[in-house]
């Protein structure tokens, strides 16, 4: 009996290791461990990105954002809202809380705050980079996106760690396909569309 009580405890604990690091990859967790905190960055930068291509995209008219967060070994979620030339809002759920970038726009120039379960992100822009300024003793993140001919290029510049390169296509019609990854982390894919409002 006890044989097989150790290997029911052992299986467990197999299958609790096989999915704890995916979601501490994705998870929205208590915690302020670097694992943690890729998870809620990963979740608020998938936010970041969407708003970024359809400016990018669509700079003078409204448009909506139906995209699909697809991750390795976790389930996946989703990235939706509205943006338009004055205001943006964008939300990825996840179990425990969401991330959801609001802003406006100035022009060419977005200001805003990216609400996520600790600290939130201010993000403010210099030329066409757009600044995370996180909580604490973080340093200050770069978002850098350009969507031309229909390939889409990017990267999330990270002053204390790897960078995350962001690569896709996008379509006339809106068809959007992007991976976002980096060394030693797990990626994610946004698949779906960005589409004017007619």
């Amino acid at each position: 009996m006890n044989k097989k009580k150790t290997l029911i405890a052992l299986v467990a604990l197999i299958v609790l290791v096989i999915f704890a690091i995916p979601m501490g990859e994705y998870a929205d967790l208590p915690g302020f461990s670097n694992k943690h905190q890729t998870g809620r960055t990963k979740n608020s930068l998938a936010t970041l990105v969407a708003a970024k291509l359809a400016h990018e995209l669509y700079p003078n008219q409204a448009a909506t954002v139906d995209l699909a967060m697809e991750k390795s070994m976790f389930p996946d979620t989703t990235v939706t809202g509205t943006y338009s030339p004055n205001k943006t809002e964008i939300t990825v759920p996840v179990t425990f809380s969401s991330a959801t970038l609001g802003g406006n726009w100035s022009g060419d120039t977005f200001s805003g705050t990216v609400d996520k379960s600790e600290f939130d992100w201010t993000i403010t822009q210099t030329g066409d980079d757009w600044n995370v300024d996180r909580a604490l003793l973080k340093f200050t993140c770069t978002l850098k996106l350009t969507a031309k001919d229909g390939k889409i290029t990017g990267v999330y510049e990270r002053p204390v760690g790897f960078d995350w390169h962001i690569n896709g296509t996008y379509t006339e019609d809106g068809q959007i396909n992007l991976n976002v990854d980096g060394s030693w982390c797990l990626g994610f894919d946004l698949v779906g569309t960005i589409k004017p409002l007619r």
